[in-house]
Order: structure tokens, then sequence, then C-alpha cells
């Protein structure tokens, strides 16, 4: 679905799965390029435990927090806002 190693990203969602994990639906995720030269690579929003389901705005704020405290992003990124527009209903 995204990218060249669907393979590849389909065997570790299946992984992910059997240990419990689902993806969260209708949520669009992407990571930050990693490097210079590099552009975002979209992907899919997995959790674990998926029971109960976290609300919109505990998913909103899991974004948040990915990208301040793994990606070194601040708030105003431009990539963080547009996926924070999904949650602007």
């Amino acid at each position: 679905e995204f990218g060249e190693n669907k393979t590849e990203r389909s065997k570790r969602i299946a992984f992910y799965e059997s240990k419990g994990a689902i993806v969260i639906p209708g949520i669009k995720y992407a990571q930050p390029a990693m490097a210079e030269g590099k552009i975002a690579t979209e992907m899919k929003l997995m959790i674990l435990p998926a029971d109960p389901m976290p609300s919109k705005e505990e998913i909103r704020s899991l974004i948040i927090q990915l990208y301040k405290e793994l990606y070194g992003k601040a708030e105003k990124d431009d990539l963080l806002q547009d996926l924070l527009s999904q949650f602007n209903s």
C-alpha cells in the first residue's frame, strides 16, 4: 500500500497483529524524513493493547508526543500540522 516494500510491511503488520495490536482505522500518519534529502514515510499507526480503542483526542495527543519526543519536532512542524488537521472536525 505504501512504498515499494509491500511484502515486508505486510509481514511486519501481520506480526504485530498476531501479538494483539491493531491498525488504528481512519487515521492518516507519516514518519518525518529521518535524514537530510529524504522524504516523509506514510505509515499505518498501530496500537497495543487495542481494547479499549483510544479516543480521537488521545490519538491526536499520541501523535504530538511521538513527533516531539521521538522525532524531536516542534508542534508547529508542517507535517505534524498536516496530520493534526484530520482531527479538526
